[in-house]
């Protein structure tokens, strides 16, 4: 039901930005016995729509639809003399698409797949439709159905790379050029070395990984030491974020936090509060009585601890095996988290293919109703409402902030009420 809102919502913006300023439309529009979504009394040019046109919005339609709409379109053209009706949708099955006859050639009703239609209007730049003014109002929407639903404790936190950052990390690629310059200090590396990666895999991150692990096995450097020095060889400082999600942990309404950062940002907080936790990378589990922080790409904790060195995953190879084992412990730990528990996404872009790829599985295991929430920037998606869209088929409700400063309070918005309750 919420999607249907939504998408009606989005229907209504497009509408707006379709109309000329001497256009207008009338919303439920009484007609006789009927009422109608939307009557277009002057049309619309841009949508090449005549004078009394009706539109009707649904959001799913089957045979039986298209025929109850193309006789309600006769009825309201002979009652009230309408030119167009247009039942407006997306998706649209083939079943459900009329048959046109030399008889109704001529017929008013027009079936119109909404997406088809937004792509026809952008390709010709008429109308500015990624302008939506209204998802804020929905985003106050999904912050009161998240806080109802973490409310019942059964929650998961997937952790990412924006969250370390926050506390002063470097971001990936500042992550592997520090990498580099350790080995260019170390004289391990050579100037055409450098020349190639650069030019080679300067932007490819994944692969940039990949040359400098060859290049420490070449040179028999610690690859995992390497990260190590990268990682806390900058100054670590206080983060609000970091703070609101082990307030989260204290609140004793998470079930884990499963985390794609090496780093002990995380564990340091916990401790310092004095929470039982314990970190996991696959080869060992916590007690009952701890909290687990599943490293799923690894750990590098800041006191070297060479236990936890053979599982650490950064270069290409590394994630392809990983991708490619459907058994190993860190797919089946987030599917299952995925499939029994509401997970929220913080820090993270959302455009990694494994992560989507588990997301689809837990879609197709669970119930199908989208249980999930990811925050992210706006500003990072050229077309949010189609973003929205596609993370929607995968379970995932956006909520969308504008700044990296506003995450916090979007999290306690979500967890304060529930926090509240334990205090």
């Amino acid at each position: 039901m919420f999607f249907f809102f939504f998408f009606f919502d989005d229907f209504e913006e497009f509408l707006k930005n379709c109309l000329y300023s001497d256009e207008s439309y009338d919303k439920g529009k009484i007609m006789g016995a009927a009422m109608v979504d939307y009557y277009l009394p002057k049309g619309s040019r841009r949508l090449n729509y005549p004078q009394k046109t009706v539109i009707e919005v649904k959001e799913k339609i089957t045979s039986g639809t298209t025929r109850n709409a193309q006789d309600r379109a006769l009825a309201l053209k002979r009652e009230f003399g309408i030119n167009c009706y247009v039942l407006m949708s997306h998706d649209i099955p083939r079943e459900a698409i009329p048959l046109k006859s030399s008889k109704n050639k001529h017929d008013i009703f027009k079936l119109v797949d909404f997406e088809r239609l937004k792509e026809s209007i952008d390709k010709y730049g008429t109308v500015p439709f990624e302008n939506d003014n209204q998802w804020k109002g929905r985003r106050e929407e999904l912050l009161l159905r998240a806080a109802f639903d973490y409310k019942f404790g059964c929650n998961t936190f997937f952790l990412g790379a924006g969250v370390s950052y926050n506390a002063g990390l470097l971001s990936w690629g500042q992550l592997l050029d520090s990498m580099v310059s350790q080995l260019r200090e170390m004289k391990e590396v050579s100037i055409n070395d450098l020349d190639a990666l650069k030019r080679d895999y300067g932007t490819d991150y994944l692969v940039k990984a990949r040359f400098l692990r060859h290049l420490c096995e070449e040179r028999d450097v610690s690859f995992v030491d390497l990260i190590r020095k990268a990682l806390y060889g900058v100054e670590i400082r206080e983060s609000k974020l970091v703070n609101a999600i082990v307030d989260c942990v204290d609140s004793k309404k998470l079930r884990s936090i499963i985390t794609y950062n090496y780093d002990d940002i995380l564990e340091r907080e916990l401790k310092k509060r004095k929470v039982s936790f314990f970190s996991v990378d696959g080869r060992n589990r916590p007690t009952a009585y701890q909290f687990p922080v599943f490293h799923v790409h690894g750990f590098i904790p800041s006191e070297e601890d060479k236990s936890y060195d053979m599982n650490v995953v950064l270069s290409e190879d590394e994630y392809h095996a990983l991708y490619n084992n459907a058994f190993h412990w860190s797919n089946i730990e987030q599917v299952h988290a995925m499939v029994q528990t509401t997970c929220f996404f913080i820090g993270l872009s959302m455009k990694d293919p494994n992560l989507r790829r588990l997301l689809d599985i837990a879609q197709q295991r669970g119930s199908g109703n989208p249980s999930h929430y990811a925050f992210l920037r706006r500003g990072e998606y050229k077309q949010p409402q189609k973003a929205e869209r596609i993370f929607y088929e995968m379970g995932v409700n956006v909520i969308w902030y504008e700044r990296h400063n506003q995450l916090p309070k979007l999290i306690r918005a979500i967890t304060k009420s529930s926090w509240e309750d334990n205090n």
